[in-house]
C-alpha cells in the first residue's frame, strides 16, 4: 500500500531533505534484512518499536509507531542471526547516539560544506578545551597561595609576650675595677677561674680590668681608651697565661659577672604586673640571657620552671610597668649611646637584637603590642614550611634561631670554639675570645655573602609581635619629690638623666591570625576543566567513557573479523 506524506516545510534546508530520504531507504533495508532470514523466512518474531526521525520530518503531529527493527551499536543481533554475520557498526551510528554536541552533524548532514563547517567548529572548540585544560593543570601545579586573616578573641586570655631588657652598658666601672680583697668580690660572683690563673701576673691589680684588657672580644681600641693600665706588655703576659689553658677564660661568664645588674637597675617597689599574684614583680622574675649585644634580662620567659603568664584584658593597667635607673655614671664599655634596648618576642625562641625598641634615659616609654600569628603551608607550596626541624639551643624553632645556630656550628667546626652568645645547650667546647675573633668574623662574612649553606625553612607556626612606641619626658617634678621622700636620694638632674619609666602592654585582647590556604585547589581545577568541557563541547566524564567504550568495541569487532 502506497504511503503519502505531507509536503515538507519550506523552512527546512535541502541538506536535511536529502539526509532524511537516504535514512528512510536505509531503515527499510534494515527492516527487510532483519525480518527475512537466509531462506527469505522470518528470522525472529520479536519486533522492536522505534520512532524514527523521518516521521517528524514528514509532518506528523503525533508519534507514529513502526515495526522497524533497527540494529545499531546499542541494539544487538537477534539470537537467530548470531554466527551469520558480525555486528554492523559505523561511525554514523555512534555519532547519532553520542552525548558529545555537534559530532552527529559531521556524519549525518548530507551537505559536504555543512559537514566541513561542523568539523572545523568541533575541531576549534576541542583545541580550545585542550589548551584551557593545559592552562588549568599548569596553574594548579604553581601551588599559588591565598592568605586569610581572622581576628580571634580568646576567652581564656592571651599569652603575654616575653620582654627582654638589654642595657647598652656591657661592663660596669664598679665591677671591672673591684680588687680581689674587696668583701663584695666574692659575693658578686666576680672570682672567676681566670682570676686565679692570672693572679701572679696581675700582682694585686683588678681581675676584671686584666681580663678585659687581654681577652674579651671587644674592640681593642675601645678597651685601650677605657683602661689606662692596659699596656702591650701587660696584655702579652696575660695572654700567655690564658693560652696555656684556654678553657680557663669563659667570655660568656665574664659578661654575666661583670655586666650591669638588674637588681641595681630596678627601683624598689616600682615593678608591677597585674597577672602576678600580688600584682608586683622584682628582678627575680627576670632571667639573664646572653646575646650578641651583651647580657639581657627576660621577663615572662617561661624558663627555669616558671610558667608564662596570660592576660585577659588589653590595657596599660594589665601590662608590665617598671622604673629603671640606668646608673650611667657606672658605664665603662658598651655602645656609644645611652639607654636600653627592649625586645618583645615569643617564649622559647632566639632573641634577635635587630628587632628592638630603643628607649633613651629621661623618658616615659609606652610600648603597645599587637600579637600576630602566621600559619604557613608545607611543601609543595612556595613557603615550604617545616614543623619537624628541631634546634639544639632553643626550645621553639624559628628561622632566625636556625640561622644563628648554623653560624655557631660552622664557627665551632672552623675555629674550634663557640660564640659567647651561644645558649648553654650548644656549648660543648671552649668559648672564643679576642685572639679567635678573625675566624668567627670570616664565618659571619660568609653568611652575609650567601656562601654559607644553612638549611633553615620557614616555621609552619610563627608568632610575632608588632610594637608601637610613644614617649614623653620623665620624671616630672612631682614624681621627683615622691621618690626623694621615699628615700631615693638622688639629685633632680641625676633622676632626669638616668630614669626610664617603661610600660609594655597589649592594645587589645585579640590577635590577628593569618592562615595560608590553597588559592587553586583540586576542586577549582576540576570545576574549571568541567566548565570548559560543558560550555564548548557539551560533554562530561561520561562522554569520555562513551568514546573509550566505543574504541574498545570497535577494536574487538575488527579483531573478530580478522580471526
Amino acid at each position: 500500500m502506497e504511503e503519502t506524506f505531507p509536503q515538507k516545510s519550506r523552512d527546512r534546508k535541502a541538506s536535511y531533505k536529502k539526509a532524511v530520504d537516504v535514512y528512510r531507504v536505509e531503515d527499510q533495508e534494515k527492516t527487510e534484512k532483519f525480518q527475512l532470514g537466509p531462506n527469505n523466512s522470518i528470522a525472529s518474531s520479536h519486533v522492536i518499536d522505534v520512532f524514527t526521525s523521518s516521521d517528524a520530518d514528514n509532518g506528523f503531529n503525533q508519534a507514529t509507531v513502526e515495526n522497524n527493527p533497527v540494529k545499531t551499536f546499542f541494539i544487538q543481533d537477534s539470537p537467530h542471526a548470531k554466527g551469520e554475520g558480525t555486528r554492523r557498526e559505523t561511525w554514523s551510528d555512534f555519532a547519532e547516539s553520542s552525548s558529545l554536541h555537534g559530532v552527529r552533524n559531521v556524519f549525518v548532514r548530507s551537505s559536504f560544506y555543512v559537514r566541513i563547517f561542523w568539523f572545523v567548529l568541533l575541531l576549534a572548540f576541542t583545541g580550545w578545551v585542550l589548551y584551557s585544560m593545559y592552562s588549568s593543570i599548569h596553574k594548579y601545579f604553581q601551588y599559588s597561595i591565598a592568605t586569610v586573616m581572622r581576628i580571634h578573641y580568646p576567652k581564656e586570655g592571651m599569652r603575654f609576650p616575653a620582654v627582654s631588657l638589654c642595657p647598652m652598658t656591657t661592663f660596669t666601672r664598679t665591677k671591672i675595677f673591684m680588687r680581689d680583697d674587696n668583701p663584695a668580690f666574692e659575693s658578686l660572683g666576680l672570682n672567676l677561674p681566670a682570676c686565679k690563673a692570672t693572679a701572679h701576673v696581675r700582682k694585686g691589680r683588678p681581675c676584671g680590668e686584666a681580663l678585659l684588657c687581654c681577652c674579651s672580644e671587644h674592640d681593642a681600641r675601645d678597651i685601650s681608651m677605657a683602661l689606662g693600665n692596659c699596656t702591650d706588655d701587660y696584655k702579652k703576659e696575660l695572654q700567655e697565661v690564658i693560652k696555656k689553658d684556654k678553657k680557663s677564660f669563659d667570655d660568656k661568664k665574664f659578661h654575666e659577672a661583670y655586666g650591669p645588674s638588674l637588681r641595681r637597675m630596678i627601683i624598689y617597689n616600682t615593678c608591677f604586673f597585674a597577672a602576678m599574684r600580688d600584682g608586683q614583680c622584682s628582678y627575680e622574675d627576670f632571667v639573664p640571657t646572653m646575646t650578641e649585644r651583651g647580657v639581657c634580662f627576660t621577663f615572662n620567659s617561661g624558663r627555669n620552671g616558671k610558667e608564662a603568664f596570660n592576660v585577659s584584658y588589653g590595657d596599660t593597667s594589665t601590662g608590665l610597668s617598671l622604673i629603671l635607673d640606668l646608673n650611667l655614671n657606672d658605664h665603662l664599655v658598651g655602645t656609644f649611646s645611652e639607654g636600653i634596648r627592649i625586645i618583645v618576642h615569643d617564649q622559647g625562641v632566639y632573641i634577635n637584637p635587630a628587632k628592638n625598641v630603643l628607649v633613651a634615659p629621661g623618658s616615659y616609654a609606652q610600648i603597645s603590642v599587637k600579637r600576630k600569628e602566621y600559619i604557613n603551608k608545607r611543601w609543595p607550596y612556595e613557603t615550604n614550611c617545616s614543623d619537624k626541624k628541631q634546634l639544639k639551643g632553643f626550645p621553639k624553632y624559628d628561622s632566625d634561631g636556625c640561622y644563628y645556630e648554623c653560624i655557631s656550628n660552622k664557627t665551632e667546626k672552623k675555629c674550634g670554639c663557640r660564640l659567647p652568645s651561644d645558649p648553654d645547650q650548644l656549648i660543648d667546647d671552649r668559648i672564643c675570645f679576642r685572639d679567635d675573633k678573625p675566624c668567627p668574623n670570616d664565618v659571619f662574612s660568609e653568611m652575609v655573602a650567601g656562601t654559607l649553606d644553612c638549611d633553615c625553612p620557614l616555621a609552619c607556626h610563627v608568632v610575632s609581635y608588632e610594637t608601637v612606641t610613644t614617649t614623653a619626658a620623665f620624671p616630672n617634678p612631682s614624681l621627683i619629690k615622691i621618690l626623694q621622700t621615699k628615700g631615693y636620694n638622688r639629685t633632680n638632674d641625676y633622676l632626669r638623666k638616668n630614669l626610664i619609666n617603661l610600660v609594655v602592654t597589649y592594645t587589645t585582647n585579640s590577635y590577628e591570625a593569618f592562615r595560608q590556604t590553597s588559592q587553586y585547589d583540586s576542586g577549582a581545577l576540576m570545576g574549571e576543566i568541567g566548565g570548559n568541557l560543558g560550555l564548548f563541547l557539551g560533554c562530561s566524564i561520561l562522554t569520555i567513557i562513551e568514546f573509550i567504550d566505543f574504541a574498545i568495541y570497535f577494536c574487538r569487532t575488527r579483531h573478530k573479523k580478522k580471526s
